[in-house]
């Protein structure tokens, strides 16, 4: 064991004292539930009955001496003496010798795999919170026991895990190890140290096209070439860590102008699993046999910008529903997010049961939907009616739910929010962060990128957004609106190649980066640029902030001046300059994906090429970057038909999902080169 993991586990035994905290191997636990060495506070304490606890200040006596951390105290100074006995037989050894015996302790993941399969005894050990009290009632043995957990798991545990750990289930605590890891695979997590991003093993399959697409091809005698020529209008996937059943769960939609379809990956089979589908008037089912309309609409609100938004009747939006034709989807673990033409916005359950639908008269640009699923934004193209120009808007849907962490949970309530956007240019892409605190949006003229903050002075006030950062990257298009232009043939030849901004998302979490791709004839590679300034991934513990060009509400759609007075120039973004570009992925970028490891990002080109470039350091500028050719996949002639690409939601595979519903999963934890012949090397383009 190295004095990493030494050092690690020796925390564990610190307790407060009158001179500070001290290592003890005599720890026992008082009445009050604080841990503390048994001689010193018989020392500090002429009365042990009535002592004071050196951690709380409360009056307390010793209860039970807690025995695996004095079992631990003793097997970790048996360590420490046999590791000093070892240093120095080995000083006198070759430096060959040395190099070859610490070889596998040069990797970071390799030393978690090989701690956690070799020293199970000391982490149960340690883990162990049965605490036998004498002459205690069961309430204030289970307050004890409770107490001695909660001190075990804040000396282990990080904020983030502890945060984790208490939102997703409220298990008694547990070793640090075990909680790393949950829905982990040590083997699968030594595989992944070796092979990525270089090494790679590839899974592909045709999802089967349903009877309900079926029945709407042509020609279907001859249904061969048909079928073969089908093409989805387009595609998304997401991934999350099943915490209960400790696996990861990857799925994706399949979305054409009347249907729709929800698809479960399933890592033992080479095959898809369709969890449900439904049409644009509203059916839906598990299988295209079971297809039926939904008993209730939801909540049903129409916005036609008139000052205030209005319900509308079961006929009405039956009508829009036969007449619309989908175009957008996203999806999250939990809802399915549609929007399409005649100004229609649908939010769809994970079996497709409708929960809410927002109608308004001008066109929907983009979607997306919070990683929290309190949050959906959509930005919208109005028109001004005296002067006919055209103004961009979001639209923020605050959901209010009831039982938001059970599984029954229903939604009571939908408040949206307009903000006005002080630019003409439409808003073409749009993103929440991690922590559903702000919004990333990029335009279509201009690309020009902007960050939103979305909360107030409250975790759920939503109603007075700030503007918090705007910068232009230019790409030399035209920055007006498309009514103010005149013909202009000769440019549109050259604006498929020129699309600017192609996608655009937060880095990664905690470290006020932004990510942006363009295909562009200006030679525009992937950027990275750092933002200055406030952490924008927090849980709400900062207050209010921000520049006030901004403003959102519920009933007007004005925006106030900088004589605000919550505005605060010193807490907002304060300036922006480029991390690093990857130049060796081209310019001609339509998708990217960020590892949630933080150790990597895919990009997918326009010829339908996959490059992945390894980060080890995400927020430097100086840190190697390993870029290589992962595959191919569907090309596309516009970054909107262009294939989905992802990370799973533990790193180790990306999926790709591309039109004609061809699935691609390429798995870094599948085995190791040379002992596994289907994991092959990839072309390393730059190193």
């Amino acid at each position: 064991m190295d004095q990493l993991k030494l050092h690690h586990l020796e925390k564990l035994l610190e307790v407060p004292t009158a001179r500070g905290p001290v290592q003890a191997n005599d720890i026992s636990v008082l009445t009050c539930g604080c841990l503390v060495s048994e001689s010193e506070y018989t020392l500090e304490n002429a009365n042990p009955e009535e002592g004071i606890c050196p951690h709380c200040s409360k009056i307390g006596q010793i209860l039970a001496p807690i025995e695996p951390l004095r079992e631990l105290y003793v097997m970790l100074k048996e360590l420490r003496a046999s590791q000093s006995h070892s240093k120095s037989r080995r000083h006198s050894s070759s430096k060959k010798s040395i190099q070859d015996e610490q070889r596998p302790n040069m990797d970071l993941l390799g030393l978690f795999y090989n701690y956690a399969r070799e020293d199970p005894k000391i982490s149960t050990s340690a883990a162990t919170n049965a605490i036998p009290i004498p002459n205690a009632s069961d309430s204030e043995t289970q307050s004890v026991h409770s107490s001695v957990a909660r001190a075990l798991t804040s000396l282990s545990l990080s904020p983030e895990d502890r945060y984790t750990d208490s939102m997703v289930d409220n298990r008694p605590s547990t070793a640090w190890e075990t909680v790393l890891l949950s829905g982990m695979n040590e083997q699968s997590e030594y595989n992944f140290s070796k092979c990525f991003p270089l090494y790679r093993q590839l899974t592909s399959y045709q999802t089967p096209l349903s009877k309900s697409i079926m029945s709407a091809l042509p020609f279907r005698s001859g249904s061969a070439m048909i079928r073969k020529s089908f093409r989805y209008l387009t595609t998304c996937i997401h991934s999350y860590i099943d915490r209960g059943q400790g696996r990861e769960v990857s799925r994706y939609v399949l979305l054409s102008p009347k249907r729709w379809e929800i698809h479960l990956i399933k890592n033992d089979t080479k095959k898809a699993s369709l969890i449900s589908c439904g049409k644009s008037s509203g059916e839906f089912g598990s299988d295209p046999n079971s297809v039926a309309a939904p008993l209730s609409e939801g909540i049903v609100i129409r916005n036609d910008f008139s000052g205030s938004s209005s319900s509308t009747t079961t006929e009405d939006i039956k009508r829009r529903l036969n007449s619309w034709e989908m175009v957008q989807c996203r999806l999250s673990q939990n809802l399915l997010l549609l929007s399409g033409s005649r100004g229609t916005l649908r939010l769809l359950d994970i079996n497709g049961a409708p929960l809410y639908t927002y109608v308004t008269n001008f066109p929907i640009r983009c979607i997306a939907i919070s990683p929290s699923e309190n949050l959906i934004a959509c930005a919208i193209t109005a028109k001004e009616r005296v002067s006919g120009k055209e103004q961009p808007f979001i639209i923020l849907h605050k959901l209010h739910w009831n039982n938001l962490y059970s599984n029954t949970r229903q939604l009571v309530s939908v408040e949206p929010i307009t903000i006005t956007i002080p630019y003409r240019d439409p808003i073409k892409l749009i993103n929440f962060n991690s922590s559903s605190s702000h919004l990333v949006c990029c335009t279509v003229w201009e690309s020009r990128y902007f960050v939103v903050k979305l909360s107030g002075k409250g975790a759920g006030d939503f109603n007075r957004p700030r503007l918090v950062w705007t910068d232009v990257r230019d790409s030399g298009r035209d920055p007006h609106p498309s009514s103010d232009r005149g013909d202009r043939s000769s440019e549109d030849d050259v604006m498929m190649d020129n699309e600017g901004i192609t996608d655009i998302q937060f880095g990664k979490s905690g470290t006020n980066t932004v990510v942006l791709t363009f295909c562009s004839l200006k030679n525009r590679p992937p950027l990275v640029i750092q933002l200055e300034g406030e952490t924008m991934d927090h849980n709400y513990s900062h207050g209010d902030v921000f520049s006030s060009a901004i403003s959102g509400h519920s009933s007007n759609h004005s925006y106030k001046d900088d004589e605000d007075e919550d505005f605060d120039r010193s807490s907002a973004i304060k300036s922006a300059s480029p991390l690093f570009k990857i130049h060796q992925v081209g310019t001609y970028i339509h998708r990217v994906a960020l590892s949630p490891r933080g150790d990597g990002m895919a990009f997918l080109d326009r010829e339908g090429r996959i490059f992945v470039a390894a980060t080890p350091n995400f927020s430097s500028r100086q840190a190697k970057r390993l870029v290589v050719l992962l595959g191919e996949t569907m090309g596309a002639e516009r970054f909107t038909l262009a294939a989905s690409i992802r990370f799973s939601a533990d790193g180790s595979k990306i999926i790709v999902v591309d039109r004609r519903g061809l699935v691609q999963i390429f798995d870094f934890a599948k085995g190791v080169p040379g002992s596994d012949v289907d994991v092959i090397k990839c072309k390393l383009i730059s190193s």
